[in-house]
């Protein structure tokens, strides 16, 4: 079972290509709706779901998604739900907290804006952690173990005050995002080191001008020598619409010497970002 607790007006205005079943008293059918035709259903805030999917970017100013929802049956519902909130933090985070006893010691994944991390939930059911935000309207999916997904939409104003890349990738690897010069870059290291994580750098604009410099990923792993690193890059630059990028890269082969593997440099990719 997938359990959805959600406010419909805040899926709505981005893209997001969805393909989910559900099971509720209201039978909707097998045909692909519109996300303005789901504005007309009064459900409350919580809904069951099954099989969602959905991809890994979304752009909160696109018009409407579209979601096609076949008939499935519905499992049983658990006994207690998780209860997660969403807040804005200073320099143009999200304050995230997780309140579910009955998840504790499991893991959580969270997507927000092509971001896709995994986080352990403690012995006590409770979790608290930031992420810098990539979009103004920013929507925080946390799905859990049992299938169970919990939306929120936080309004992140100070946005535009900033710029961000993200490197995200999933494994063991010990990635970085270096700065190729000289800079007042704020790094911030989100999900779990060995599964799903990512580091994001932030610059402050300066007069309304990007001062992102230019950046390389880097490996410090020397598993990586020769090896295949498959990573992600998102920038967002002065609260636009991400730029996201998917590399698979064939890794040189590592000397004695070799300290830092140079994988890609970013500067086309995050200059692409202001267009």
């Amino acid at each position: 079972m997938l359990r959805i607790l959600y406010s419909w007006p805040s899926l709505l205005g981005f893209s997001m290509a969805i393909s989910l079943s559900i099971s509720h008293a209201m039978q909707i059918g097998t045909q692909p709706i519109s996300a303005t035709s789901l504005e007309q259903f009064d459900i409350g805030g919580t809904s069951e779901l099954t099989n969602l999917s959905y991809t890994a970017a979304f752009d909160t100013k696109s018009p409407q998604a579209a979601v096609i929802v076949p008939e499935l049956p519905s499992p049983a519902a658990k006994n207690c739900s998780p209860s997660v909130t969403s807040t804005p933090a200073p320099n143009a985070m999200i304050h995230v907290s997780i309140n579910a006893p009955c998840h504790s010691t499991q893991n959580v994944s969270v997507h927000h804006n092509g971001l896709m991390l995994s986080y352990p939930i403690g012995i006590t059911g409770v979790l608290d952690f930031e992420l810098p935000a990539l979009a103004e309207n920013a929507i925080v999916l946390t799905e859990f173990s049992d299938n169970f997904v919990a939306v929120n939409r936080t309004r992140i104003q100070a946005l535009a005050a900033f710029d961000r890349t993200a490197l995200q990738w999933s494994g063991d690897l010990d990635l970085s995002l270096l700065s190729t010069e000289t800079s007042n870059l704020r790094t911030v290291h989100v999900g779990t080191k060995g599964a799903r994580q990512a580091m994001i750098l932030t610059a402050l604009r300066v007069d309304n001008l990007d001062t992102m410099p230019n950046l390389q990923v880097v490996s410090r792993d020397h598993s990586a020598c020769g090896a295949l690193v498959s990573f992600q890059t998102i920038a967002v630059k002065k609260a636009q619409a991400a730029h996201v990028s998917t590399f698979d890269i064939q890794a040189p082969e590592c000397s004695a010497e070799t300290v830092d593997l140079v994988l890609k440099n970013l500067r086309e990719v995050t200059k692409l970002a202001l267009n």
